[in-house]
């Protein structure tokens, strides 16, 4: 149970936020004694604490367990529109990014590098003293709100969030953040605490504002538009309160900056200590050189384990190893790290371009003695685009090239090496790393949607507050990527035993761009 106190009046009733159905909570007794409440901490205990100070209301948020061991409330911190309009957030994700409990935020949608083992596109989350995404509660109004659909893995577990970016920061009244552990009452998604989102209702008028704004040395620029309006309707006795969010961030790629254009960073530590550690060298070594290994070595062509790989002519070959297409060269063993390696920054997407969209609509209507009717309607709508680097071979799935392939070199065909004690027959050969860099950068657009329908009633019976209502709410992400290939259609396409086949030989140069997997 914790509990926060409001205003400072009489005490005068206890309110109560059911989060489903209509029930009975089991509640600590009140005695009101003038200007002192007394307030039972607990059936076990049976002590009692007077509170000098009056308050008007004590909301209780959670049911109390019998027999549990509770000395007192837990700690809350609120954060009140007043300090939602100092930070200035134009997204939910900016907005708990403030909060100073939530931790390292590594479910953010930004992760392009990763692949489809990040969740992409417009998504944001809370990890509340740093315990992990998915340990904290997100309510909104005192409700659960929907799982975002996608997943990611954290410390190789699997983990998903609510997407706190669905939530409209112009239309959001206050946060409250419970700090403690509350998986005793909630469940297991409240190890690290409980974070409640309070929209606005009953406002009366109409607030607009426009932010707009652009990076220093990149072309990103964002363009923030936000809405609030208020109706009173039926004589004061019908309220609605719409927010709106427009949101529009436009990508910045990681060659815009000196710091990022390149992954191997060790340039930068010329100098220092560091200088030369190849720990900083965060260049890809699956490049469009292509690295192999043959069924079985071939002396001065390929290392003792059969592997060799691809390059441009150097003062260390002989003229029969450079008798591939271009004039390029078989040589033995690995390439070389430092003038072969690829840079993956390149052509990747530090931060993705986002379209975000996102509303909400709160009606209340008073029907008299103390009850009322309300509703909640939310929409939220975003689409991401973003690339990362060109597909590469996967080592858990390796393409095997036949010695009847046409382009194999160690091959039984026509372009077989000569000069080497190759058999006849010829080798069969793997491909351990190849960048297919001709199918282009991969090309990824993330697509979010989510609904939220509430429909309830509540009010007052003496003493007594209750709440009761039904909630529809749903999510949707479609994440598709371009100019992937098909491992299969690849093994097919290098296995051909005619010209048209796929050349994996020759750095992608000599490719016809139709070619298909």
């Amino acid at each position: 149970m914790y509990a926060f106190h409001q205003t400072k009046y009489q005490l005068n009733k206890i309110s109560l936020c059911l989060l489903s159905a209509l029930s009975v909570m089991s509640l600590p007794a009140v005695a009101e004694q003038g200007n002192q409440v007394n307030v039972k901490e607990t059936e076990a205990s049976n002590q009692r604490t007077k509170v000098d100070e009056d308050v008007e209301v004590i909301s209780v948020v959670g049911s109390m367990i019998k027999g549990a061991d509770i000395s007192g409330a837990l700690p809350v911190s609120i954060i009140d529109s007043k300090d939602i309009d100092a930070i200035g957030a134009t997204s939910g994700s900016e907005l708990f990014a403030s909060i100073p409990s939530n931790g390292t935020v590594s479910f953010n949608g930004n992760d392009v590098v990763s692949g489809v083992y990040a969740s992409r596109g417009d998504v944001a989350s809370i990890n509340l003293r740093s315990i992990g995404t998915g340990n904290t509660l997100v309510l909104l109004n005192g409700r659960r709100l929907v799982q975002h659909p996608g997943s990611q893995t954290e410390n190789s577990v699997p983990v998903t969030t609510v997407n706190v970016n669905s939530i409209p920061v112009m239309g959001v009244g206050a946060v409250e953040v419970l700090h403690d552990g509350a998986a005793a009452i909630y469940g297991s998604d409240a190890v690290a605490g409980v974070v409640n989102t309070q929209m606005r209702e009953d406002f009366s008028g109409f607030q607009f504002d426009m932010q707009y704004g652009q990076a220093e040395n990149t072309e990103r620029e964002k363009l923030n538009l936000n809405g609030l309006a208020g109706w009173d309707l039926n004589d004061g006795m019908t309220n609605v309160t719409a927010s709106v969010n427009y949101y529009y961030g436009s990508e910045v790629m990681a060659s815009e900056t000196k710091y990022s254009a390149n992954s191997d960073l060790r340039p930068f530590l010329d100098g220092t200590r560091w200088e030369g550690d190849s720990n900083f060298r965060n260049s890809s070594t699956t490049t469009p050189w292509g690295r192999f290994d043959a069924s079985q070595s071939v002396d001065d062509l390929t290392s003792s384990a059969g592997r060799f790989h691809i390059e441009g002519v150097d003062a260390s070959d002989s003229d029969q190893q450079c008798v591939l297409s271009n004039g390029l060269c078989v040589d033995s063993g690995a390439i070389s790290s430092d003038t072969q390696s690829y840079n993956t920054n390149a052509s990747r997407t530090l931060i993705p371009e986002t379209e975000r969209l996102n509303s909400f609509i709160f009606i209340n209507h008073d029907l008299g003695n103390d009850t009322e009717l309300y509703s909640e309607l939310g929409y939220y709508k975003a689409e991401s685009n973003s690339q990362r680097g060109e597909t590469a071979t996967l080592t858990s799935a390796p393409v095997t090239i036949s010695s009847s392939a046409y382009w194999n070199p160690l091959g039984s065909g026509v372009n077989q090496l000569s000069g080497y004690d190759i058999p006849s027959e010829g080798l069969d050969v793997v491909i351990d790393a190849y960048r297919v860099v001709d199918a282009g950068v991969r090309k990824i657009n993330v697509e979010n949607t989510s609904y939220r329908f509430l429909g309830g009633a509540r009010g007052d019976i003496d003493n007594w507050s209750w709440d009761s209502a039904a909630l529809y709410s749903a999510a949707k992400t479609v994440d598709n990527t371009g100019n992937r290939i098909s491992l299969s259609l690849f093994q097919d396409s290098v296995n051909k035993q005619d010209s048209t086949a796929y050349n994996p030989f020759c750095n992608a140069q000599c490719n016809s761009q139709e070619t298909a997997f």
